[in-house]
Order: structure tokens, then sequence, then C-alpha cells
């Protein structure tokens, strides 16, 4: 797990650490991770327990992210939306959210509604849910999706050049424990 990164600066205007209200940013430069290379990273979060946001910007070769996401804790857990989500690989496609998703995470369960992320003819979306009891459900389905986009995989120690496309659809179920 080789990590590096050339420079990081990180910015807080949290008044009370016990009741966190405020802000939080953090830039790095140079990031290498995992055979990954990104020329910046930015997270930014604001707000407070009940009403938060959180940003999220990484540029890179081959793969590049856009990330926005809100949300508030709630007597159960967590409860959001993620608002915004591109994600660039060179070569292969660009990826948009194409509507907001729910996520709702509480101590025993998990759910996400649809996500859809589209470029073109493109399309690959999923949906699931974790419930109290173990149980589990999820759904996805795939449209003209390259092989190509596993090529940003590739590493000089596992050299892949992919081609074709993905189709179909499926569900996903596990009962109740």
């Amino acid at each position: 797990a080789n990590l590096r990164v050339e420079s990081l600066s990180a910015k807080a205007d949290v008044a009370d650490p016990r009741n966190p209200a405020g802000s939080l940013r953090l830039d790095l430069t140079k990031l290498t991770a995992a055979g990954f290379e990104f020329d910046s990273v930015r997270a930014q979060a604001s707000g407070a327990p009940k009403s938060h946001r959180l940003e999220l910007r990484v540029d890179g070769q081959p793969l590049a992210l856009e990330l926005n996401l809100q949300g508030a804790r709630t007597d159960a857990g967590w409860s959001g939306s993620l608002q915004h989500l591109v994600v660039n690989v060179k070569d292969a496609a660009r990826l948009a959210l194409r509507e907001p998703a729910n996520i709702v995470l509480d101590k025993d369960s998990a759910e996400l509604s649809q996500v859809c992320l589209a470029d073109g003819r493109i399309e690959l979306c999923a949906a699931g849910a974790r419930q109290a009891d173990g149980a589990i459900r999820a759904s996805y389905s795939l449209a003209n999706v390259p092989l190509a986009l596993g090529n940003a995989l590739a590493t000089s120690e596992l050299p892949i050049q992919l081609e074709g496309t993905l189709q179909g659809h499926g569900e996903i179920r596990r009962t109740a424990q």
C-alpha cells in the first residue's frame, strides 16, 4: 500500500468540536495511491449535524471524479442524497449522475435509491438495500457499457487492453438471517 502526497493543506473552522458546525477543507497535490496518480484532490465539508454537505473533486489520469453529498444526522443514523457524481475515465466515458439518489443509513440497515450514471448511450444503474434482519436486495442494469472502462485499472505490472461492451440487468437477493 504505497501512498505519496507532495503537499497537504487543511483549513478548519469549527467553533465547538462536541457539537460540530462549520467547515473543513483538505487540499492534496500529486497524490499517488494504488498505482494511480492524481494531480489534485479537494474535499470540502460544511454544515452541522442536522444539515451538512460534502464536495469532493479528484483530478487525475486516467481517472477524475466529482461528488456532492448532502445530508443530516437522524435519530436512527443518517439520511441524505448524492446530488452530483461524475466519473471521467480517459478514452472511455464521462459518466454523470442522471438524477440525485437518496441514501439512508442506520445502525442495522442501509438503502440506496436507484443511481444511474450515463454518457450518451452508455448507462450503468444500481439500487440496493440491507434490512435490519440481514435481508439484502439489489438490482443493476447495464447498457452499452464499454469494457474500455477497465483499461483505466491497467498498470505496468498488469497491462490490459479491453474491448467490447456489456449489456444486461439483474437482481441480487438474500433472505433474512
